[in-house]
């Protein structure tokens, strides 16, 4: 397990039509995510969370600042940091085994190798039977199962996860929430999460960061002292209540700001 530290990353895009004029969109972010950790990002929509996410992946660089993975600063993508969309990015061509097994071939591992370490995926986001299946005859919540198995199947250190459950209807979301926290106690992954649900945040957190407005600062950083396991019950507990209403109240004054500021332009 290895700690990820961003330290005073800034991120900059050039305006649509205006190469000379730039558009800041992350602030001088610095924070640090313990080994084994599993920690959430909230924001307002377009405040950076998913460029700062894509810099952490190594799909992009930042404009100031940089990010270290076990000590060693990021320049590109790489295995040891795994990345699960919303939108699944599986293969419609192959099937949910091919593709779990498609990062184990690019590793250069055995076939037999490759099925013995995706049937052990397969198995852990309970798949099992649906192996010969294409992502077209699969369920929203079997095809994020199958993309949650190829993520872990290269055996990375972190794991990234981009809104992995905003496309899935209310039950299948929470479904998968309680999967994700079984599969994180079982490998101790480093695990980094974007979403806009508070309710999951809390629900699945160690530790919330929340985004202002972009230019995005860190508004809040708060360590969720509930304890673990976590059930669905939890949610009717007064402390998760209490974290929740904290949480969603900043979230709200920025929305509002960022409401107000466009009506007066």
């Amino acid at each position: 397990m290895q700690k990820i530290e961003i330290i005073n990353i800034s991120k900059s895009f050039h305006k649509t039509n205006n190469e000379s004029q730039e558009s800041l969109i992350l602030d001088d972010i610095s924070f640090e995510i313990q080994p084994g950790s599993l920690v959430n990002i909230l924001g307002p929509s377009g405040c950076g969370k998913t460029t700062l996410l894509n810099i952490i992946a190594g799909f992009l660089n930042p404009t100031k600042g940089e990010i270290r993975f076990d000590g060693e600063v990021i320049n590109g993508p790489n295995p040891k940091r795994t990345v699960i969309f919303q939108e699944y990015g599986l293969f419609d061509w192959k099937t949910v085994l091919g593709n779990i097994e498609f990062g184990l071939k690019a590793k250069g591992l055995p076939k037999n190798k490759r099925k013995e370490i995706a049937h052990h995926y397969l198995d852990l986001v309970h798949l099992t039977g649906s192996e010969n299946k294409y992502p077209n005859e699969l369920s929203g919540g079997m095809k994020q199962r199958a993309a949650i198995a190829r993520a872990l199947a290269v055996e990375p250190e972190g794991l990234l996860m981009d809104e992995p459950f905003g496309a899935l209807d209310s039950q299948t979301r929470n479904i998968l929430q309680d999967e994700i926290l079984e599969i994180w106690q079982t490998t101790g992954k480093t695990i980094l999460s974007i979403t806009h649900n508070v309710d999951e945040a809390v629900y699945l957190s160690d530790r919330i960061i929340v985004f202002s407005n972009p230019p995005a600062k860190i508004i809040l950083d708060i360590n969720i002292n509930l304890p673990r396991p976590r059930f669905p019950e939890i949610r009717l507990e007064s402390k998760f209540k209490d974290i929740y209403d904290s949480v969603w109240q900043i979230l709200r004054k920025e929305a509002l700001k960022s409401k107000f500021s466009k009506t007066i332009r």
